[in-house]
């Protein structure tokens, strides 16, 4: 790593770039797995009580955390299959809205992460760290051990920013499933969403476009949707957007009778 930042044109560009590549972005490291979340937050834990002894207590902790995302991962292939009393795991929702994972990456991601041994376990968590220690010494990008990230009182999720976009054309009388091609309108959420993508071909693989096929239900779970629709139904709401509060309503009030 030392070598080849040495060796760069522009050492900024390189260390920012191999510690992505090394570390970071390392395809061993399964940022979108529950265990290893967990795995991740206990030693974390441990570190700040006793760094001489985090390592011993985690790799302790291992089965306990198997068994938490034993149970997310089925709770989730119970999900994908239409069974509404499982609900997902909050970290399963975020990576979805998050990180254009979907439900089945994260199933299969869960399922190899399960599978593997706890040796391997430790050695992702290794490099995740090493990254981690990268980043703190050079000072080049965010570490964990900076201030968080400011947190505003209204913040909004990818779903709910794409069923607030999807009811205010609905409200107009524009239904963005029959005015062109999803690719086009995917183009056209992120546009007004403000979320970058690299090329038209890639939109497929986006959070957004997968979404588009089964806006304004988002999410399986009736509950997640009913908060996301509680959540956006003031906005419109207070700015006299009658038409998108009677069809968010007639949502909410179908959730309503089949939650009860």
């Amino acid at each position: 790593y030392l070598e080849e930042i040495e060796g760069a044109t522009d050492q900024k560009y390189a260390k920012q770039h191999f510690q992505k590549l090394l570390f970071l972005g390392n395809e061993m490291v399964p940022y979108g797995s529950i265990v290893f979340n967990e795995l991740r937050f206990s030693y974390n834990h441990f570190y700040r009580l006793n760094a001489k002894t985090s390592y011993k207590k985690t790799i302790e902790l291992i089965p306990e955390i198997r068994k938490i995302g034993k149970t997310a991962h089925l709770d989730a292939k119970k999900h994908l299959l239409g069974n509404k009393t499982s609900s997902l795991d909050e970290w399963y929702i975020e990576q979805i809205e998050d990180s254009d994972y979907t439900l089945e990456e994260l199933i299969q991601l869960e399922s190899l992460v399960l599978e593997s041994s706890d040796e391997n376990l430790i050695g992702a968590l290794a490099v995740h760290l090493a990254g981690r220690r990268l980043y703190k010494e050079y000072k080049n990008v965010i570490t964990e051990k900076q201030e968080p990230k400011k947190k505003y009182q209204h913040q909004f999720t990818r779903n709910e920013q794409i069923l607030a976009f999807y009811f205010l054309m609905k409200s107009v009388g524009v239904n963005p499933h029959q005015m062109c091609d999803r690719t086009k309108m995917a183009a056209l959420f992120h546009l007004v969403m403000g979320v970058p993508y690299e090329s038209s071909a890639k939109l497929k693989d986006l959070t957004i476009y997968k979404a588009l096929a089964v806006v304004p239900q988002v999410v399986n779970d009736d509950k997640q949707f009913l908060r996301y629709l509680n959540k956006i139904r003031p906005y419109f709401y207070n700015a006299n957007f009658i038409e998108a509060v009677e069809l968010i309503d007639s949502h909410i009030s179908g959730l309503n009778t089949e939650i009860d």
